[in-house]
């Protein structure tokens, strides 16, 4: 069976950092594939979209909806939380961390990618 990264990655970075996904049903009858990056832009619109968010997390007064099996997948301490929550949309509170943190945090963990000044 060959490689079917290397129908879809141009350079040697690329085949060596894709991720592919096969998607299909309806919208992708023909099958795509969907790098590591591009999954990452999916599910940045779909938070920013805020149709699946399932937990809240807020700082210096401002709300941030996220999903929990991204935000529990990155980190340990807030699988824990959330694991042991039966709050159907929990809201946590982060005292002590910056709004541009944590924004720049969840940046990362949907994206894998941010710009540090």
């Amino acid at each position: 069976m060959g490689d079917k990264r290397s129908k879809s990655c141009n350079n040697e970075w690329e085949k060596s950092h894709c991720c592919p996904l096969w998607l299909t049903g309806p919208s992708y009858s023909s099958g795509k594939i969907v790098t590591h990056a591009a999954f990452g832009d999916i599910l940045m619109r779909l938070r920013e979209r805020g149709k699946f968010t399932d937990v809240t997390l807020v700082c210096e007064g401002k709300l941030s909806p996220v999903d929990k099996l991204v935000v529990s997948a990155c980190s340990e301490h807030l699988e824990q939380i959330l694991e042991n929550n039966e709050c159907h949309h929990p809201t946590i509170v982060l005292h002590g961390i910056k709004c541009y943190d944590l924004e720049q945090l969840l940046m990362y963990m949907y994206t894998g990618e941010v710009s540090v000044p």
